[in-house]
């Protein structure tokens, strides 16, 4: 266990996370020397992140595409290392990430955490997480959630509010979906982003 994640585990849940200056104090003292991962590091106007990071003395290791911008942040300090990965082949970037972090740790040493602010790399941490032994959100839960159709089930299965849905797989389904659903109602894909894809339909004919 790292230093950060051990002195993590030796102070009250209950104390780190108070909403008051004991809380904030122990947060940032935790903080301060932890090595923390983020895959892929967004577009240049996600600089002020891995600034804010640096001053609060989290040493920032970025995960990203070997032509990333964000390999200049190593040169002026603001992070410790750059990692390029190539994200085009998905059916190893599991394999290649887990293998670049784990051959990291000769470098930066144990590893504290590992992050993203990229809804797409979400699963991709979360399976990282779960292989390096941090903390993190359990694959099977991300999965879930980043499945709209699947969260909107899951919701009402544990009986929480959940607005009236329909999976549509062809378009043999589309009269039967706005029947159940009614109008106006919203189409959009069960995977995805920043609205992409989604229109809202007022009737049958739309």
């Amino acid at each position: 266990m790292s230093p950060a994640l051990a002195a993590l585990s030796s102070l009250s849940s209950a104390r780190v996370g108070a909403r008051s200056a004991e809380g904030k104090a122990l947060r940032r003292q935790v903080l301060r020397g932890a090595v923390i991962v983020f895959v892929t590091a967004g577009y240049s106007g996600k600089r002020f992140i891995f600034e804010r990071a640096r001053e609060l003395g989290v040493r920032s290791v970025i995960l990203d595409g070997p032509d990333s911008w964000a390999q200049a942040l190593v040169g002026d300090g603001t992070v410790e290392t750059f990692v390029p990965l190539d994200f085009e082949d998905a059916e190893t970037v599991f394999d290649r990430a887990l293998a670049a972090l784990q051959a990291l740790r000769a470098e930066v040493g144990d590893l504290d955490g590992v992050c993203t602010f990229c809804e797409m790399a979400v699963p991709l941490v979360a399976r990282l997480a779960e292989a390096l032994g941090l903390p993190g959100n359990p694959p099977a839960a991300v999965d879930t959630a980043r499945d709209k159709s699947a969260t909107r089930t899951t919701l009402e299965a544990a009986g929480l509010p959940s607005p009236r849905h329909y999976l549509i797989s062809d378009p043999g389904q589309v009269a039967a979906a706005g029947a159940h659903v009614g109008f106006p109602a919203v189409i959009k894909p069960i995977f995805g982003a920043a609205s992409i894809g989604v229109v809202r339909v007022d009737s049958a004919a739309d």
